[in-house]
């Protein structure tokens, strides 16, 4: 038997914030066959949960492999990551891509600097020792509310289905992990502060446990130890 502490972190001066996600495309292999949805799944059919208000595509994507082909793709070619719905559009491209001194214009935002080889040139979506930054869309305005919406993913290269030229073969992977993320106000996800507090036993007692009807929230989460209530974000009493 032992102390839990819970805590619920809040940022109070976001008016909405997430409450549920799904996950929607994976990535594959750059070299003509990306977009085949006999291989790799290209649309996502989803319905907005019940409170939703905001409604984002959030993606990470990364391109890895190079000296395959013409383009140099996928790590060193501007491979482009495009979304459609109910005739909306919007994509995500690489601009540092052939800029030789790319990712040196990011030392600032965590590139780990003077590595030996490559590390100075521009990638598709990443550079080296950085954290890969999300790419993040608000597809509010786009989203039926009330029913199902079909979103497509097509990786595009200059705004065409990609063809290798001088095919060597090898990997051109692109690593994607893209979801559709949904929000709804803060005042509908707040934690409620009425409630009746549970039965105080002597013994230290976890009161999100299932018996105990109090896992609805973890807000709603007491320990009682030694008879002192400790809570987090609602309590009959501070100690």
């Amino acid at each position: 038997m032992g102390l839990h502490i819970y805590a619920l972190l809040f940022n109070f001066n976001e008016s909405t914030v997430a409450t549920g996600s799904e996950y929607a495309f994976s990535g594959g292999q750059f070299r003509g066959d990306y977009n085949n949805e006999s291989q790799y799944k290209r649309s996502h059919v989803f319905t907005p949960p019940a409170n939703t208000i905001k409604v984002e595509i959030v993606a990470t994507i990364t391109g890895h492999g190079f000296s395959q082909d013409s383009a140099n793709c996928a790590e060193f070619c501007d491979h482009e990551h495009h979304y459609y719905l109910d005739g909306n559009h919007a994509y995500e491209s690489h601009p540092l891509v052939g800029n030789n001194l790319g990712c040196t214009t990011l030392v600032n935002r965590g590139v780990v600097a003077n590595q030996f080889g490559s590390w100075p040139y521009g990638r598709g979506g990443w550079c080296p020792g950085q954290e890969v930054e999300q790419w993040t869309y608000d597809i509010t305005s786009w989203v039926d509310f009330s029913g199902e919406n079909n979103l497509t993913y097509r990786g595009l290269y200059n705004g065409q289905e990609y063809v290798p030229q001088n095919d060597q073969g090898g990997s051109r992977e692109i690593r994607a992990v893209i979801w559709v993320v949904f929000y709804s106000s803060t005042t509908v996800v707040s934690p409620s502060f009425d409630y009746t507090p549970p039965p105080q036993p002597q013994d230290g007692v976890d009161f999100c446990a299932p018996d105990y009807g109090y896992d609805q929230l973890c807000s709603q989460h007491l320990l009682n130890l030694n008879n002192q209530d400790f809570g987090f974000g609602t309590a009959t009493k501070w100690t």
